[in-house]
């Protein structure tokens, strides 16, 4: 397997920075975590698996092309 390429890297970083951000928030105050975080930390693993998907139909398509 692979290492994971910068772009993936930098995915993955940002899905971790929600989760620990709102990790915090649950930790500082359970009420207190803002909407918007949950739907960033949505998207960002929207991105995040998109971005996998989009990678292995490339490679397939690699594969069989060569």
């Amino acid at each position: 397997m692979q290492p994971p390429s910068e772009m993936e890297r930098a995915l993955l970083e940002e899905v971790d920075f929600w989760k620990n951000y709102i990790e915090y928030c649950l930790e500082k105050d359970s009420a207190s975590v803002p909407v918007a975080a949950y739907e960033a930390l949505a998207q960002s693993e929207d991105k995040l698996q998109s971005y996998k998907s989009s990678t292995a139909v490339r490679r397939k398509l690699f594969v069989r092309i060569h």
